[in-house]
C-alpha cells in the first residue's frame, strides 16, 4: 500500500488548485464582457433598425440577449465561491477543506446546461430546416440529447466522491464537440451545394452568388474556436483521468490542474460566444473572409446582413438556400423574382 499523501503536498495540491480556480473565474468574467459587448452591440443596431425590419431581427436579438444573461449569471457565481473560500483559507490544504457543497455549484451547472440546450439547439434546428434528407441529423440529435442527459448526471452528482465525475465530463465535452462538429459539416455542406447549383444554372452571375459562401465562412469561423478548444479540452482530461490519483497522492502530473482548469475556461467561454458570433456577424455583415468597406458603418443605411431567411426556390433541385432578402433582391435571386414563391421565414 502506498503511503498518504503528506500534508505538504496537500497544500502544495491545494494552491495549485486555488490558482486554477481564480484565474478560471476571472477570465470567466472577461468572458461575459466580451458577451456583453456583442449582445448589447446586437441590440443598438437592433433599436436603429426601421420598424418594418425589427420583426424579423427580434427572435435573434432575443437569443443573444438570453445568452448573456445566462452566461453573466454563471460568471457571477463562479467567482463569488473562490473568492469566499480565498478570503477564508490560509493554506492549500484550507482551501481544499473550505470547499464543501454548495449551492452556487449546482446553479452555475444549471446555467452552463442552459447555454448547450440554447445553443446547440438553434444550430440543430437550422439543420433540419436546411437538410433534404432527416435521416442525415440522426447523429448530431443523438448527440445532442446524449450531451444534455450527460449534463444532468454531473449536476446530480457534482459533489459526490465518484471516481466517474471525470469520465463524465469527458464524454460530454466529446458529445457537444461532436454535435458541433456535425451540425456544421451538413449546414455548409447544403450551402456550398446550393451555391454550386446555382453557379450552373445562372453562370453570369456566378461573382454575385458570394453570399452562400459567405454564410458557410459564418458558421465555419464561429464554430472553429469551440471546436479547438473543445478537443483540446478532451485531450488533456483523457490524459488526465489515469493521472488522477497520482496527482491527489504526490506523485506527480500536478500541472494537469491548470492546464484542464485553462482549456475548460476557454471551452466553456466558447460555448456562449460561438452562438453571439453568428448572431453578431448575420446583424453587422462581417466575417473575417469579407469585410466591408471602411467607408460603410453598421447602421441600417450600410444595409448590414439581415436575417436568416430559408427561401423556398422555384421547382427545381438548387435546395432552400440561406440569404437575405436585401443580398436576395440585389443578386436577383430566383426565390424573390416574379416567378419564385414567397419567402418561407422562420
Amino acid at each position: 500500500m502506498s503511503e498518504p499523501p503528506s500534508e505538504e503536498h496537500i497544500g502544495r495540491f491545494g494552491m495549485t488548485v486555488a490558482k486554477s480556480v481564480y484565474g478560471n473565474a476571472v477570465g470567466t468574467v472577461f468572458a461575459a464582457g466580451i458577451v456583453c459587448f456583442m449582445a448589447l452591440y446586437i441590440l443598438i443596431l437592433f433599436l436603429e433598425t426601421p420598424e418594418e425590419k425589427r420583426r424579423d431581427r427580434l427572435p435573434y436579438v432575443s437569443a443573444s440577449l438570453l445568452i448573456f444573461v445566462v452566461y453573466a449569471f454563471g460568471a457571477a457565481i463562479g467567482i463569488s465561491m473562490p473568492f469566499d473560500h480565498l478570503l477564508a483559507a490560509s493554506s492549500g490544504v484550507d482551501f481544499i477543506v473550505l470547499w464543501p457543497a454548495d449551492w452556487r455549484d449546482y446553479a452555475q451547472m444549471v446555467a452552463t446546461t442552459l447555454l448547450f440546450i440554447f445553443g446547440d439547439g438553434v444550430l440543430l434546428y437550422r439543420c433540419y430546416m436546411l437538410v433534404e434528407s432527416r435521416w442525415l441529423i440522426a447523429l448530431p440529435t443523438i448527440t445532442y440529447l446524449g450531451t444534455i442527459a450527460l449534463s444532468v448526471t454531473q449536476i446530480v452528482l457534482l459533489r459526490s466522491d465518484s471516481k466517474d465525475i471525470l469520465v463524465y465530463e469527458l464524454v460530454f465535452v466529446s458529445l457537444s464537440v461532436l454535435t458541433n462538429i456535425s451540425i456544421t459539416a451538413l449546414i455548409a455542406l447544403r450551402l456550398i451545394k446550393a451555391r454550386n447549383a446555382f453557379a450552373k444554372a445562372l453562370p453570369s452571375r456566378i461573382d454575385a452568388l458570394s453570399v452562400y459562401t459567405t454564410a458557410a465562412h459564418i458558421l465555419i469561423e464561429s464554430a472553429a474556436p469551440l471546436s479547438v478548444f473543445g478537443i483540446c479540452y478532451v485531450c488533456v482530461t483523457f490524459a488526465e483521468i489515469p493521472r488522477r490519483p497520482l496527482i491527489r497522492n504526490g506523485e506527480g502530473g500536478m500541472r494537469f490542474v491548470p492546464a484542464e482548469m485553462t482549456l475548460a475556461l476557454l471551452y466553456y467561454a466558447f460555448v456562449a460566444i460561438s452562438p453571439q458570433m453568428i448572431i453578431f456577424r448575420v446583424t453587422t455583415g462581417r466575417s473575417v473572409t469579407q469585410t466591408p468597406d471602411s467607408t460603410h458603418s453598421s447602421t441600417p443605411a450600410s444595409k448590414p446582413v439581415g436575417p436568416l431567411i430559408f427561401v423556398q426556390s422555384p421547382p427545381t433541385d438548387f435546395g432552400t438556400p440561406i440569404v437575405t432578402q436585401e443580398e436576395g433582391s440585389r443578386v436577383g435571386h430566383p426565390a424573390v423574382s416574379s416567378n419564385a414563391a414567397p419567402a418561407e421565414q422562420v
